[in-house]
């Protein structure tokens, strides 16, 4: 149960269904006694999505300020219907580098195609698609890397971003950081210069 929390408080993990209220007290329990709790509620009213088979089985949640969908139907085949109709909403499709981008739990459907992404890269995208189109410091993005102590880490984790996802899905902004490349036909309204890494890999304004 302590790795199931981890990857829903890291983001790993799109939704969790619940089917009965000892289940779902036990998570919860479970998560204060290891210090996680706060942080296990505040994905469950964020980016986790969480579905119960019925009111009864809501009550946990609810108690602590998390709002579940509720299947319709207090069955099995209902939660299942009810994950499938409503998780890809969840998640925006962003318009990126002239396709679709959705960020999922450990990966991105990239024009309806799922890529998994290991947990660095993953990390920036999730941060560069939290702000389509802002500009990120490297800064920012160093700080979404747990394990990594230096910028270098950052630069290996786009380069990886951009060899799974498409070279020109994250674009560099000159001596400001990354940003996603979103809705490319305002991208001049940054007011900063932006270079294509695809074409120019000497990473200058990192100096």
């Amino acid at each position: 149960m302590q790795r199931m929390i981890e990857a829903v408080v890291s983001g790993a993990i799109d939704a969790v269904t619940f089917t009965s209220a000892p289940a779902a007290s036990a998570l919860l329990r479970v998560a204060a006694e290891d210090g996680l709790e706060a942080e296990l509620i505040a994905a469950f009213k964020g980016p986790v999505m969480t579905v119960a088979v019925g009111s009864i089985t809501a009550g946990p949640l609810l108690r602590h300020g998390i709002t579940p969908k509720i299947a319709a139907r207090s069955r099995l085949g209902g939660l299942v219907r009810e994950v499938v109709d409503a998780l890809p909403a969840t998640q925006p499709v962003l318009p990126v580098a002239g396709g679709s981008l959705q960020v999922r739990g450990t990966g991105a459907v990239i024009d309806g195609r799922l890529i998994s992404l290991p947990r660095a890269p993953m990390q920036v995208l999730r941060l560069l698609a939290s702000r389509p189109g802002d500009v990120i410091t490297r800064t920012e993005l160093l700080a979404a890397l747990p394990s990594a102590d230096d910028e270098d880490a950052v630069e290996i984790a786009v380069t990886r971003l951009r060899a799974a996802l498409g070279p020109l899905t994250v674009q560099t902004v000159l001596n400001r950081g990354y940003r996603l490349a979103y809705e490319v036909e305002r991208l001049g309204e940054c007011g900063a210069m932006v270079i294509d890494e695809a074409a120019d890999n000497s990473h200058g304004d990192s100096q």
